[in-house]
Order: structure tokens, then C-alpha cells, then sequence
């Protein structure tokens, strides 16, 4: 086996392992797995209102999930789940709408709280959001 190739087995088994050494860290760095400690879902919902797919969202400042979340809201509340290329180390959460404090939105921009966390909602589910959080 030449140089070549075992430089090129080598990157194929060590990119799953990079790539959830990133991921994780995401989670716990950006405040994805403090969350999922407390509102992690045990359970199965069905016939959400409504399902938005490939929506963004920050953690705080620095942690985005750009087109990567799927947003599903229900009358009781909000989950979210990371695309699964993205949910390593990122359980689905799950929030009821009188967890979301301290609100402000725009026309493209929901900003929230959750157990202190801020956490932005981008596009179509912010304007959503929106609607259940009128402007007061």
C-alpha cells in the first residue's frame, strides 16, 4: 500500500470522528445539551399545527444551526430537532410556550429565553412565532 493510500484510509476513518468531536462540542459549548438535560423529549407528539424544516437558530451569540433545525409547533408547544446529519450529541427538545421569557421580534428575527438561554429563531417559523407572541 503506497503513502497515498493509507493517508487516504486514514482521513475516511478519522472524518466520522472529527466531525462528532465538532458537533458535540457545539452542543455543550453553545448550550444545546444544558437544555436537553431538563427539556429533552421522552416522548412521541403527533399532529403538530404546524412542521417547519431546514429553519435557523442561534445559541446565544456564536452558535448557529443554519439550515439545519426542523421546528415543530403544537399547541402546547415548541420542538426542536437538528437535522440528523447534526444530532450527534443533540437531543430533541421540547419547550411549552410559557417557557419562552423575555420576547422581542422583527419581520425576519424571534428572540427568546429559555432557562436563560437566549435562543434566535430565522425566517418563516420566526414570523410564526411571532403571531403567538404579539408585540406589547
Amino acid at each position: 500500500m503506497s503513502k497515498v493510500e493509507v493517508i487516504l484510509i486514514l482521513q475516511l476513518l478519522l472524518f466520522p470522528v472529527l466531525w462528532c468531536t465538532i458537533i458535540a462540542s457545539i452542543a455543550q459549548f453553545g448550550g444545546w445539551k444544558e437544555l436537553a438535560n431538563r427539556h429533552s423529549r421522552d416522548r412521541i407528539f403527533t399532529n403538530p399545527i404546524k412542521i417547519y424544516r431546514f429553519q435557523s437558530l442561534t445559541f446565544g451569540a456564536f452558535f448557529s444551526y443554519n439550515n439545519a433545525i426542523t421546528v415543530e409547533l403544537f399547541e402546547w408547544g415548541i420542538v426542536l430537532r437538528p437535522f440528523w446529519l447534526f444530532s450527534y450529541n443533540h437531543p430533541e427538545l421540547t419547550f411549552s410556550w410559557n417557557m419562552m421569557t423575555n420576547v422581542t421580534h422583527s419581520k425576519s428575527k424571534f428572540n427568546c429565553y429559555i432557562d436563560s438561554k437566549k435562543i434566535s429563531f430565522y425566517g418563516k417559523v420566526a414570523q410564526e412565532l411571532a403571531l403567538r407572541f404579539p408585540a406589547g
